[in-house]
């Protein structure tokens, strides 16, 4: 093809060449056409995360096109396509560097921290919801998410619920799991008298994770009760444990975590309350390692945590 854009045909190889789970190419391409829909320039929203986010996606995306139009010798839509991409980059570089000298006049970004929204609650919170909610078909499932604290894509792999004489077992299939995070099951055993647990019939439990937490949303704002969702049971669930004085090694079992340091994303022992549980799981967790140095004469020194 005569004339073409070595430069933006190198640019687009170079992107494409770098090796990417196909989830992520998906998430890209569904930001992307999000963006193209909205009329919007990526690399402009106000979160600094999704900023980040909306120029990977618009780097990818174009590339791919790049090389579409390379295929086809569409030489003008190569040149539009790689201009479009210097704007793009141009744009999120200033933008970058107002947010950073604090002239940024975008629409600031207020996290919805369920970790934070749970201490607004009151102490009832959990019951008060359930209660609203006694005739609802998702309320078994809800039950559940409000005792243990899983995952709501958990419930999608099925949780069961057993009555044994020593307890409410009820069994996980864990999610986020591979060799080095999660853990592939866990089972957390409830005191046969549990308020919520002694009430939820002995069987396997499952139901779409979106509809169960537009579910609990939709009732929470019901109540007047704000930033609640399906994630707000499990930061209490682990506000309640560590309140209770339980060990990392116990916390990191019951919340499915390989690594006991991964709980300090979840809950606060200051909006807990006391609860009495038993937790086994597929491995035991590895526990937080502080990084060592050695000085010159051969002794190993710590390194103060920030």
């Amino acid at each position: 093809m005569n004339n073409v854009n070595v430069e933006a045909v190198a640019w687009a190889k170079k992107r494409l060449k770098v090796e990417r789970k196909k989830a992520t190419t998906d998430g890209y391409r569904l930001m992307y056409a999000k963006m193209l829909n909205e009329v919007r320039i990526p690399g402009t929203a106000a979160c600094p995360k999704t900023r980040s986010s909306e120029r990977a996606a618009a780097r990818y995306c174009i590339a791919e096109e790049i090389i579409t139009a390379y295929a086809a010798h569409d030489r003008v839509e190569i040149d539009t396509l790689y201009a479009s991409i210097q704007c793009i980059q141009s744009i999120a570089k200033e933008n970058e560097l107002a947010y950073n000298e604090g002239t940024w006049t975008g629409r600031k970004h207020h996290r919805n921290s369920k970790k934070a929204s749970i201490q607004k609650l009151p102490g009832d919170w959990k019951e008060q919801l359930l209660a609203s909610m006694s005739e609802h078909r998702y309320f078994n499932v809800i039950s559940i998410l409000a005792c243990v604290g899983c995952r709501p894509v958990e419930i999608d792999k099925g949780v069961y619920v057993r009555h044994r004489k020593d307890g409410i077992h009820i069994e996980i299939n864990s999610a986020k799991v591979d060799e080095a995070r999660g853990q592939e099951w866990r089972e957390i055993v409830l005191p046969l008298d549990h308020p919520i647990a002694s009430k939820i019939p002995e069987r396997l439990y499952w139901a779409g994770s979106k509809s169960i937490s537009e579910t609990i949303t939709r009732e929470a704002v019901k109540l007047g009760f704000e930033g609640v969702s399906a994630y707000s049971f499990r930061h209490q669930f682990a506000s309640d444990l560590k309140a209770s004085g339980f060990s990392k090694n116990s916390i990191a079992m019951a919340m499915g975590h390989y690594a006991e340091n991964t709980q300090q994303t979840y809950g606060n022992s200051g909006a807990g309350r006391q609860i009495t549980i038993k937790v086994t799981a597929e491995r035991k967790p590895k526990s937080a390692t502080v990084k060592t140095k050695t000085n010159k004469v051969g002794f190993a020194k710590k390194i103060k945590k920030p």
